[in-house]
């Protein structure tokens, strides 16, 4: 009986050391599962947070591609604009060519009018381009200078004008009329 009975504390038993080593290697895969499983949900989330970034910058990659295109569509509108308004000037011009080069005889005729005292008759009034002259018969001679200062006056049509020739009246007229025959010649603007 006493061989069946181990008093030296140095020895284990077989059973015993196979049944620790089993309890210690189930721990180890059980802790080493346990970090691989953190490990893979650690893993997981990055990957998820990395989608969600990445998803984030094409979105964002996405607007500003499609701020880039609306760029290029405003930089054209603005370019046919730019185009149009040269186009626009030029006619504007053009036409403010045709527009300054051309006379206006109605007021011509107007100023004349609106001047001419009551004893002034007009005979011939003529315009050839940017010269003119009136002709007629004036009772009162005072009326007569009068008369062609309100022309110099009026700078709006008239750039000069002046008394050229004044005469007494041949005998046909002399017998109807009392007064003096007389020319006027003027510039316009």
């Amino acid at each position: 009986m006493i061989e069946r009975i181990n008093l030296s504390p140095t020895k284990s038993s077989p059973k015993r050391t196979w049944a620790i080593a089993y309890i210690i290697t189930g721990l180890f895969f059980v802790i080493a599962g346990l970090g691989f499983y953190a490990s893979y949900r650690s893993t997981v989330k990055k990957m998820a947070e990395i989608n969600l970034a990445a998803n984030k910058s094409a979105h964002s990659d996405n607007d500003v591609v499609i701020l880039q295109a609306r760029i290029v569509v405003l930089k054209r509108s603005i370019d046919s604009r730019k185009n149009l308004i040269k186009k626009l000037s030029i006619n504007i011009k053009r036409s403010n060519n045709i527009k300054g080069k051309k006379h206006y005889y109605s007021r011509v005729l107007q100023s004349i009018a609106e001047y001419l005292p009551k004893s002034i008759k007009c005979n011939k009034i003529s315009v050839d381009g940017n010269n003119g002259s009136i002709n007629g018969i004036v009772t009162l001679y005072n009326a007569l200078p009068e008369f062609v200062e309100k022309l110099n006056n009026d700078r709006k049509v008239f750039s000069s004008a002046a008394l050229q020739t004044i005469g007494k009246l041949s005998p046909p007229l002399s017998a109807m009329y009392t007064g003096y025959n007389f020319k006027i010649v003027f510039t316009l603007k």
